[in-house]
């Protein structure tokens, strides 16, 4: 009876000893994956990474419509291209250019 019920014990600290060690790989593994911190909550460290994001977008778009606001506010057209010539952004100006016909953006440009 004695042998049975040490080997029960040991089995249950074998399992529990297993399962915390699995717990930690996972936990590790969930941190890395999201990018946060070793030893750190993996909810914690997502809510983290996700709050920062929205800070860093927030101060992006601000700077976007800083930039809109600024090529908008220039008398002459600026349209902005990539490397290979893709428009990124045009002013106010460009625009109306663009979608006037040719002829009257000339008349314009010499009054």
């Amino acid at each position: 009876m004695t042998v049975v019920l040490a080997v029960a014990v040991a089995a249950a600290v074998i399992v529990a000893i297993t399962t915390l060690v699995v717990a930690r790989v996972v936990r590790a593994r969930i941190t890395t994956a999201i990018g946060g911190r070793d030893g750190f909550d993996p909810v914690d460290e997502h809510l983290r990474i996700l709050a920062h994001a929205e800070r860093t977008t927030a101060t992006a778009t601000a700077q976007a419509d800083l930039l809109k606001l600024s090529l908008d506010a220039l008398t002459s057209g600026v349209i902005v291209t990539d490397g290979s010539g893709k428009v990124l952004v045009r002013s106010r100006l460009a625009v109306d250019a663009a979608t006037r016909s040719h002829e009257k953006t000339l008349v314009d440009a010499t009054t």
